[in-house]
C-alpha cells in the first residue's frame, strides 16, 4: 500500500489517499460512502448468505469473488458456449432453408449400419413392411436385432428409397446440357494429354467450351445488379486456360487492374466445379486474407445462388455439404457435397497465401492471383 496527496472530488480538499497502483480513493472522509463494489458487498455478507451460482454452459459452482455479471465459470466454457449458440443459430437457419424449399429426408436422426445394410440385402421384408404385411417386431426377429435399432434402419430406408422416387425422373435443362458440357472437357483433356492439341476436333471442342462458359457467365452471374461484362478478350484468356488445363502446361495473364481477371476466374472456377464436382483447384495469393475472399466469394455463390442450385441439381439437394458432413464448407477451403471421391484428402477449392504450406495438397488447377 502507498500513500498519495489528491483532490475530493466532491468538494476539492485536499487528503492523504491510500491504495495501490491505480486504485485509490477519489473523496475525503467527510464524503467518502465506503466501497460500494461487489467484491466489498461479498467481503460484509456471511458465508451461508453469499449467492450460489453455477456456469451457464457446465453448471460447475462459480466463485463468488467473481463479479455478479459473470455467468461462465472460465474463458473456456465462454468460448464452447459461443460455438454452441453459432452452431445452433445456423442449424436452425439451415432448418428453416430446407423447410421453406423442401426438406431432405436423408438426416442423421437415420441410422445406416449393420441393420440397414443386411436390410438393404432383404428388400422381401422392407416391401412387407410397407405394405403393412410384417410389423418391425417381426422383422427384427427375421434379422436377429433389436426393435429400436430396425426401426431407425427401416426409417433411413423409407427414406432413401422416396428419394430416389422424387429425383428418379429429374433432369437438367437441355439450356443447363449446353452450358455444361462435362463430356467435351473430359475429351479435351485426354486429347491434350495424347499430343492432337491443334488438331482441328480438338480447336472445335474447345470452342465449345469456350461458348459454353460465355453463356453461363452470362445467364447466371451479375455484378452490382448488372450483367458482367464478358468482352472478346475474356473469351480469349479462357480458352488459352482451358488449353493449358488440357495439355499440362501453364498460362501467364498480364493485363492493367480492373479488367476482370479475379471476376472470370471466380465465375471460371464455379463454372467448372458445378460441371465436374471431382476438379481440385488451389488459388494461391499474396496473403491468406486475400484468398479467403476468393474462396468466400465461391462459397457465397454456391449458398445463395438459388437459381443455380435449382437448375443443376435435383430437388431439395444442396453444394453445401452440411454441419453433420465432415468435408470442409469454410472461407478458406470447400468441397461440395456432390464429390464422388469418397474420403479424398483434397478439396474441390482452397485458398493459401504465399507462405501458406501446400503439401500432400492434389490440384488439378493451380490459379496464382496477384
Amino acid at each position: 500500500m502507498t500513500s498519495k496527496t489528491k483532490n475530493c472530488k466532491e468538494c476539492g480538499v485536499e487528503f492523504t489517499a491510500t491504495g495501490s497502483g491505480a486504485h485509490f480513493r477519489l473523496y475525503c472522509a467527510d464524503h467518502f460512502k465506503g466501497d460500494t463494489s461487489y467484491r466489498a458487498k461479498l467481503n460484509n455478507t456471511p458465508p451461508e448468505e453469499q449467492p450460489l451460482r453455477k456456469c451457464s454452459h457446465c453448471t460447475n459452482k462459480i466463485s463468488p469473488l467473481k463479479a455478479e455479471a459473470i455467468k461462465y465459470c472460465s474463458k473456456g466454457c465462454q468460448k464452447k458456449a459461443r460455438r454452441a449458440r453459432r452452431t445452433e443459430a445456423d442449424a436452425r437457419e439451415r432448418d428453416f432453408l430446407m423447410a421453406a424449399e423442401g426438406s431432405d429426408p436423408r438426416n442423421g436422426q437415420h441410422r445406416r449400419g449393420p441393420i440397414y445394410k443386411k436390410l438393404r440385402t432383404r428388400p422381401d421384408l422392407v416391401a412387407g413392411w410397407r405394405s403393412g404385411k410384417f410389423t418391425i417386431t417381426y422383422v427384427a426377429a427375421e434379422l436377429g436385432y433389436s426393435v429400436g435399432g430396425t426401426s431407425r434402419a427401416l426409417t433411413a430406408i423409407l427414406a432413401d428409397l422416396v428419394w430416389e422416387e422424387r429425383n428418379v425422373d429429374w433432369a437438367p435443362s437441355w439450356r443447363v446440357k449446353a452450358m455444361l458440357p462435362s463430356y467435351s472437357m473430359i475429351v479435351v483433356k485426354r486429347m491434350g494429354m495424347d499430343g492432337q492439341a491443334g488438331t482441328p476436333e480438338f480447336e472445335a471442342l474447345v470452342d465449345e467450351l469456350v461458348r459454353a462458359y460465355s453463356v453461363f457467365s452470362r445467364y447466371y452471374f451479375n455484378l452490382e445488379g448488372k450483367r458482367p461484362l464478358v468482352k472478346d478478350f475474356h473469351l480469349k484468356w479462357i480458352r488459352s486456360i482451358i488449353v493449358a488445363y488440357a495439355t499440362g502446361g501453364k498460362q501467364l495473364i498480364l493485363s492493367p487492374p480492373r479488367h476482370g481477371k479475379s471476376e472470370m476466374m471466380i465465375r471460371f472456377v464455379v463454372w467448372f466445379i458445378v460441371m465436374d464436382p471431382n476438379i481440385r483447384i488451389g488459388w494461391f495469393c499474396a496473403s491468406s486474407d486475400v484468398a479467403k475472399i476468393m474462396v468466400g466469394a465461391v462459397k457465397d455463390i454456391f449458398e445463395n445462388d438459388k437459381r443455380l442450385i435449382a437448375d443443376t441439381l435435383p430437388p431439395g439437394e444442396v453444394y453445401d455439404p452440411g454441419l453433420k458432413s465432415s468435408n470442409p464448407w469454410t472461407t478458406k477451403e470447400i468441397k461440395v457435397a456432390q464429390q464422388s471421391h469418397v474420403g479424398a484428402k483434397s478439396s474441390s477449392m482452397i485458398g493459401l497465401g504465399r507462405t501458406s504450406k501446400f503439401l500432400s495438397r492434389d490440384m488439378d488447377i493451380i490459379v496464382i492471383d496477384d
